[in-house]
């Protein structure tokens, strides 16, 4: 796990969900500082298709070692 970023503010509709069904939430982190305007949530914001390999594989090592 990484420490390294700092602290956000952010709120998300998500924990209505899992007020009524379990589930789970993470920080994929694909987000660019550099630029927030570009953040999700935002007409601007520019999905990294270069992030999805590295969402599948914690998503596919957390049902692994579940599963273990």
């Amino acid at each position: 796990m990484r420490d390294d970023h700092p602290p956000i503010t952010a709120g998300e509709d998500f924990s209505e969900f899992l007020a009524r069904i379990p589930g789970a939430y993470a920080w994929l982190g694909t987000g660019d500082p550099a630029h927030p305007e570009g953040f999700h949530h935002n007409p601007h914001f520019d999905f990294p298709d270069a992030a999805l390999p590295h969402g599948v594989a914690f998503w596919c090592s957390l049902v692994e070692r579940e599963l273990a």
